[in-house]
């Protein structure tokens, strides 16, 4: 059995992310690991306590809410939240997951496979997205300018899973502070994508 810990960064959004631990609960219970999450209040105006009240899960052994002063961005909740269970929790495998329901629960457990298998970071690459034309025009641009200035390709966003071998690596790494997915590209660190 392995400690699994998920981190979730979250600012307000606490009906999705109620939504979302329900399904990961319940996706989740026919696997063996013990599952902990870890939300980063991203410094929210609108108080957990009124929106969170979990008392029929079955899966997840643990729910520790970590809450930032102040709004300091995703990629830095990200980091927070990986410092922390590396700091304070011992965890076989970390995963890295949006709150608002974007990132497909179903997929942890098949990231989790190949993480296990490869010993790499392993990112979510989705198949098919599902937005507006306007925002699928901004995203097709966003990559087009990441890869003119990178050099590289986009691989994934934040969904992901990492081994905990490459978790003191990955958190020496400065860039991570200002993105985590584009500091792992740049730091040399073995990963690989799952379609999902």
């Amino acid at each position: 059995m392995n400690k699994i810990k998920l981190v979730i960064p979250v600012y307000n959004d606490w009906t999705s992310l109620k939504k979302l631990v329900q399904s990961i609960d319940k996706i989740v219970s026919t696997d063996e690991n013990d599952y902990e999450i870890i939300i980063v209040d991203d410094g929210s105006t609108l108080k957990h306590e009124n929106f969170l009240t979990f008392k029929n899960l079955k899966s997840i052994n643990g729910i520790a809410v970590l809450e930032l002063f102040s709004n300091l961005g995703h990629q830095r909740s990200i980091a927070i939240g990986l410092s922390y269970i590396n700091k304070f929790k011992s965890a076989d495998y970390i995963v890295i997951l949006d709150g608002d329901g974007e990132d497909r629960p179903e997929s942890i457990i098949p990231l989790l496979e190949q993480a296990k298998k490869e010993q790499k970071i392993v990112f979510a690459k989705r198949t098919k997205r599902y937005d507006s034309g306007m925002f699928k025009f901004f995203y097709i641009s966003y990559k087009l300018i990441f890869r003119v200035l990178t050099g590289r390709n986009i691989c994934g966003g934040n969904f992901s899973v990492i081994p905990n071998i490459l978790i003191s690596r990955l958190l020496t790494v400065s860039d991570l502070w200002n993105h985590y997915h584009a500091s792992i590209l740049k730091s040399g660190l073995p990963y690989s994508t799952l379609l999902t």
